[in-house]
């Protein structure tokens, strides 16, 4: 099943949305719709120290049928790849840095904090 640029032009609004929410505006984000590996719907290649990220949607889906819902769900995955990010870049690393890695933790609990706790105080 082939991706439009219709269901793009959607995943990239859903991407730019859900980075929003999750308040990763100092990202500078290219998109490409373009085929990836065969199993993937789509993808994030994000360069942690240069906060740069590619957000790709595949033009070939396998297994699952092209709808908002879907496009949406994989643009949400994505973006939570971008914000987990820090993690998988100290899990990479081949120097372990303990404060490195804690900041890092703490940059991703402060942000689920803002946006869970923004309606209201538990």
């Amino acid at each position: 099943m082939k991706t439009t640029k219709d269901d793009f032009e959607y995943f990239k609004r859903k991407c730019d949305l859900w980075i929003e929410v999750f308040g990763l505006m100092s990202w500078n984000i290219t998109y490409k719709h373009e085929r990836l590996q065969s199993e993937w719907l789509a993808s994030c290649n994000a360069n942690y120290s240069g906060r740069n990220a590619t957000l790709a949607l595949s033009t070939h889906w396998k297994y699952i049928k092209t709808s908002e819902k879907e496009l949406n769900k994989s643009a949400f995955h994505e973006v939570m790849e971008l914000l987990l990010s820090p993690l998988y870049g100290q899990a990479r690393s081949r120097v372990w840095d303990e404060e490195e890695f804690e900041r890092a933790i703490h940059e991703i609990i402060r942000t689920f904090e803002n946006v869970m706790l923004k309606k209201e105080e538990i």
